[in-house]
């Protein structure tokens, strides 16, 4: 496996994995409506939009084999005085799960984020619905630090909790950053 820096033609593939996840991940809490008509546009726009606008600078990170896609990340480096780091995207294919690409994926997100803001932590949201993401992040000793309800296309709200680590750092050598190949 090999994790990289993603690029404008990373795009397609990275709007399919998004896109393949949400409709597995959250059939029950979005719109069946928007996961049949709407998802793939909507997603498309975003992903086009992060790539299009250089000032807008998220870090993006593809985890791939043998030229197949098996992951991807978001980062928006330093987003909050507080918890530093925004993990906004993680999503692994369902083909390759089980295998240790979202932890190294996440351990990579980590890596830059302690590189590019020392001393600085990283938090994500996730939906509390999700509870085998949440297993995960408590394993990799993430603290369940305030909740939200999200508003997600297609409308509603879901109940979400911040998970957050005070150091980039350490969160990078308890994903193993570093020791793969």
């Amino acid at each position: 496996m090999h994790i990289r820096a993603a690029a404008p033609p990373d795009a397609p593939r990275i709007v399919r994995l998004h896109v393949e996840s949400w409709r597995r991940v959250y059939r029950e809490v979005l719109s069946a409506s928007y996961l049949e008509e709407e998802i793939e546009a909507e997603r498309a726009a975003l992903w086009n939009d992060r790539f299009s606008h250089p000032s807008f600078q998220p870090h993006i990170l593809v985890a791939e084999e043998a030229g197949e896609s098996l992951g991807f990340a978001c980062a928006f480096g330093d987003d909050d005085p507080e918890w530093g780091t925004l993990l906004d995207n993680i999503h692994v294919d369902l083909a390759h799960q089980g295998r240790g690409v979202g932890k190294a994926l996440l351990g990579a997100v980590a890596a830059w984020s302690a590189r590019e803001y020392p001393e600085r932590g990283l938090y994500l949201w996730v939906v509390e619905s999700n509870v085998e993401a949440r297993k995960i992040y408590a394993h990799l000793a993430g603290e369940i630090v305030g909740s939200s309800v999200w508003e997600p296309p297609g409308g509603g709200a879901v109940p979400s909790l911040r998970f957050a680590w005070r150091s980039a750092a350490e969160l990078a050598a308890r994903a193993g950053e570093g020791q793969r190949s």
